[in-house]
């Protein structure tokens, strides 16, 4: 079994995506395939271990799962609780993870009321028990299609409930060994906060206690596009660094070889917890200890087994690792780089074995990176070339010599802070350099599962081609690999159906719209969030923007790189709120608002804006006509009122064989000019006006362009009420079928030339499709 460890390694992952992803039988055929592999190898025995891997973790896993269960129901909830996590304070909102009595874990969350009682809470830290009082509420699943699913997420870490606090009693500190090294770990973060600028401190945070929130939002961006990100985390790289390091101490304070593996093996989880437990520092430390537990024994344990035994740990203490992110990524990176040797061994100096080393990585994580920010950078090879050596053999080093330094003298320490904290500047205004070149970043859109695995059979491919023919011959196998690899993009582009998808954004509107394969896309509109006065220390790091954290990563999981025409129905903020800061972020080519638009400042903004950016504007009126692959007709407005909401762009088209009308926050006295222009004029889907006010959608309107289904956009438990019951009784009274962001989650069409299917993707469990 000696160097095979990895098939069985493979069966483990294969059975875990089985239990997950019934009735799909595709992981069964994977399995059944690598079976059929070994036994035509004559590896019989082989097989019959990697069956019997598969065969006990496909009920083990649901035996985990089913464990994976609440006692609690939605509602208040007084309980007595141990604080298990350090605080995280973000403005006026502090989160933190809470152990019941009855053992089960929430996610706490907490609004400060003042600034008093900001500093006050800074004393709450794990290890205290408290008594809490608040309400459960049930985590979300994802209202738009691929975006974050945070109720699966927190499920993946066994927590069923948001505990939304009133009041935190009177706390007892009871630390366990655990809750001493957590705060042991947050001193170490508020010393360096202490010790270094605010900027230069997220990267040394990162680099040495593995925490990455205080970097600054537009540097973590830039690192994570160029596709360098995993150099801000601790890895393998790190741990071999530290364990090197101490191993060389140890020796030279004249301890034994084997009397100083031990005191490393057992040093190296307490490291791990230490540093945050993320699963690339579990993994690197996991194979370091079997490796130098191996030599203990005198066994010389292959890393490809080393690699192979940390993941069966990791999976077997806790399957729902397999699910995260950090996980996928450090093992497929890993295992292929350790798969890997003979490429490198043909490498004749240093930069080609950067090269080949950066190749490799880049090419095993391609197909996650892609399946989920659905993006990378054609300079992300040339980015890791420049600023891995940059940071392993300069940025570490140093900052490691600055802790050091900063600890024995502050005066010496202070030098090497500021040298470090030019680095660290001249590095993040290089990597933002690179990040906001035009036209390196493509744009891949979410990948099915088969062209997921398509991607990983490629460049398997090309990596045996590399392992058995000679360094100059490496250029036609790569070449190849990258056309395939493009053409199975845009084939993937291509074979995607239609849409038209009222986004949940909440109380506004946005309605995206995507013609077949490579045809335009087109925006209505873009939301808004109302927002509400804050004193400077409520303010949170990055606020949530719906362009940013809705519209944009939903363009890109469908592939998409620009939007052909942005419409602005009129000048409501929770229609046009987002325009600016999509306008900033995303390619718009054309603008078209109504006329009598610019009214007020924000409106004259977003006009303003379009222009510098070379976006055409057009202003259009009823009778107006945009034509293409898809054709709108302007229905409104017809002359300027006093009414914003009257002034609405109405757009009437046609799209996957159903006529469609958008009517803005179109009101009646709006509606019955529209139909008095065009008494003929009739639709199969009506987005339901002011998101089902009872000013608009009147009986005359309804029973004129007799809709067969209306879509309301509206937002949970909103302010206003919407939609009112008045009408929701005026479309049942027509029998027009209702279908509600608030309670569906985005409500999508999606469709092939002219037959579609809708779709919903819902909030709550107990809607029934």
């Amino acid at each position: 079994m000696r160097g095979q460890w990895a098939y069985v390694a493979i069966s483990a992952l294969l059975a875990i995506v089985s239990a997950t992803s019934f009735p799909s039988f595709l992981p069964f055929f994977i399995f059944a395939a690598l079976l059929f592999f070994l036994w035509l190898q004559h590896k019989r025995k082989l097989a019959f271990i990697v069956a019997c891997s598969f065969l006990f973790m496909l009920p083990y896993f649901h035996w985990y799962d089913q464990q994976n269960k609440t006692n609690y129901h939605e509602g208040m909830l007084s309980a007595k609780g141990k604080v298990i996590s350090s605080p995280e304070i973000d403005g006026d909102l502090m989160t933190f993870a809470v152990e019941t009595n009855q053992g089960e874990k929430l996610t706490a969350r907490y609004t400060l009321k003042t600034k008093q009682e900001m500093k006050s809470t800074n004393n709450i830290r794990p290890g205290d028990i408290c008594n809490f009082s608040g309400k459960l509420e049930k985590p979300k699943n994802n209202t738009n299609e691929n975006a974050f699913n945070y109720k699966r997420y927190l499920y993946f870490q066994q927590i069923h409930w948001l505990y939304k606090l009133d009041k935190i009693g009177h706390c007892t500190y009871k630390p366990s060994w655990k809750d001493h090294l957590k705060n042991y770990r947050q001193k170490m973060i508020e010393w360096i906060h202490h010790k270094f600028p605010e900027k230069t401190a997220g990267f040394v945070l990162a680099l040495t206690v593995g925490y990455q929130n205080n970097i600054p939002e537009e540097d973590l961006a830039a690192y994570r596009k160029l596709g360098i990100v995993h150099i801000l985390s601790i890895s393998g790289l790190h741990v071999s660094i530290l364990i090197a390091s101490l191993y060389i101490f140890l020796l030279r304070l004249g301890i034994s070889k084997e009397q100083t593996i031990m005191i490393l093996i057992c040093f190296l989880p307490f490291y791990a917890l230490l540093t945050g437990g993320a699963p690339p520092v579990v993994r690197a430390s996991l194979m370091a200890a079997l490796i130098m537990g191996g030599t203990l024994f005198k066994q010389n344990m292959p890393l490809s087994d080393s690699i192979s035994f940390s993941f069966l740990l990791m999976t077997f203490l806790d399957p729902y690792e397999v699910f995260h992110l950090g996980f996928q990524l450090s093992y497929a990176v890993t295992f292929s780089l350790i798969l890997s040797r003979q490429i490198f061994q043909k490498c004749r100096n240093s930069l080609q074995l950067l090269a080949a080393v950066s190749f490799v990585a880049q090419t095993a994580s391609l197909p996650i990176i892609c399946y989920y920010f659905y993006q990378f950078s054609l300079l992300s090879f040339i980015m890791n070339i420049m600023f891995v050596p940059l940071y392993t053999f300069f940025l570490l080093p140093l900052t490691m010599i600055t802790l050091i330094l900063t600890v024995i003298s502050s005066s010496i320490g202070s030098i090497f802070v500021s040298l470090l904290h030019t680095s660290f500047t001249l590095s993040s205004k290089t990597a933002l350099f690179f990040s906001n070149l035009p036209f390196f970043m493509i744009t891949t859109g979410k990948p099915t599962v088969y062209l997921f695995l398509l991607q990983c059979v490629i460049f398997i491919a090309v990596f045996f081609q590399m392992e058995h023919k000679p360094m100059k011959k490496w250029g036609k196998p790569i070449l190849c690999s990258s056309l395939l690899t493009a053409l199975l993009l845009i084939a993937g582009k291509m074979t995607m159906p239609g849409e038209v998808t009222v986004l949940d954004v909440g109380q506004g509107d946005s309605i995206f719209i995507r013609e077949p394969g490579l045809g335009n896309s087109y925006l209505i509109d873009t939301g808004g969030m109302a927002v509400f006065e804050k004193e400077s220390w409520q303010m949170r790091k990055k606020p949530f923007s719906i362009a940013l954290d809705v519209l944009i990563p939903y363009f890109q999981s469908k592939g998409v790189e620009e939007i052909e025409i942005l419409f602005l129905t009129h000048g409501d903020y929770d229609h046009i709120g987002e325009s600016l800061t999509l306008i900033k972020q995303f390619r718009v080519n054309k603008l078209v608002i109504p006329k009598y638009f610019s009214r007020e400042e924000l409106e004259k903004q977003i006009v303003k804006e379009a222009k510098n950016r070379g976006i055409e504007i057009f202003e259009l009126e009823a009778g107006d006509r945009i034509t293409g692959r898809t054709a709108f007709h302007v229905l409104s407005p017809f002359t300027k009122s006093d009414s914003k909401n009257n002034d609405s762009l109405v757009l009437m088209a046609k799209i996957g064989g159903l006529r469609w009308l958008f009517t803005g926050d179109l009101e009646e006295s709006g509606e019955r000019h529209m139909i008095k222009q065009y008494p003929k004029m009739t639709a199969d889907v009506v987005k339901i006006g002011h998101h089902g006010s009872r000013t608009s959608t009147s009986d005359i309107f309804l029973q004129t362009i007799d809709p067969k289904i209306g879509v309301i956009s509206a937002g949970r438990n909103n302010r206003f009420g919407h939609p009112h019951q008045e009408v929701l009784n005026r479309l049942k009274k027509q029998n027009v079928s209702i279908f509600r962001t608030d309670q569906m989650g985005a409500v999508q069409y999606k469709y092939r030339k002219s037959q579609g299917t809708f779709l919903f993707y819902p909030p709550y469990d107990t809607l029934t499709k």
